[in-house]
């Protein structure tokens, strides 16, 4: 097996914290920033990002960073976080391109279909990234840049324990995270999946 490089945001979260232990055990090389060495908030993250990405020069890079928040939030912290982190990646490849293949994945969630009265931001930043996505699929269509974007519901984190939701409701994050890596590795092209 190629030891392939992996870029991992948000490697402490609820999804990304069973991401980065699959992918040790599946003996991917993974390099996983800090909030320190990279917070999707701070003014210079653009330039901070490109130099992570121009070290690294990963084959995957999975996204799994995310908020929540409520409509009091700050909606450039859900903007920055949910979406303009994942559009930085992007654009990175979009100006600079890719010599060799690379595979961009993107968490999104299957609120990206409808709004919900105490959650419109997170809703609305998540519907953005599926906009964005689809056309940026058309931009590297032929090119080495792959997206993925994976839409999952209700996952048992942190993020959602507000909602005292039945367990039952919930998705493991551990299956997802599975799902997650099964999506990239058998990737022939841009795609999304919705993880009902």
């Amino acid at each position: 097996m190629n030891y392939k490089k992996v870029l991992l945001f948000g490697s402490t979260g609820g999804i990304g914290s069973h991401l980065k232990e699959l992918l040790v055990n599946k003996n991917y090389k993974i390099f996983c920033p800090t909030r320190k060495e990279l917070d999707f908030n701070s003014q210079d993250c653009s330039i901070l990002l490109e130099d992570i990405i121009t070290q690294q020069l990963p084959d995957v890079i999975i996204n799994a960073s995310g908020i929540l928040g409520n409509n009091d939030t700050n909606y450039e912290s859900i903007f920055n976080i949910n979406f303009k982190s994942n559009w930085d990646i992007v654009n990175y490849y979009k100006k600079y391109g890719s010599a060799k293949p690379v595979k961009i994945i993107m968490i999104g969630s299957s609120a990206y279909k409808s709004g919900r009265k105490n959650y419109i931001l997170y809703a609305s930043s998540k519907s953005a990234l599926f906009s964005m996505f689809q056309g940026a699929s058309e931009l590297f269509e032929s090119s080495n840049v792959m997206l993925g974007l994976i839409n999952p519901s209700k996952v048992d984190t942190k993020m959602i324990s507000s909602f005292n939701l039945n367990s039952s409701e919930l998705k493991n994050p551990r299956d997802v995270a599975n799902s997650i890596v099964y999506f990239f590795e058998n990737m022939t092209k841009s795609d999304h999946i919705d993880i009902k």
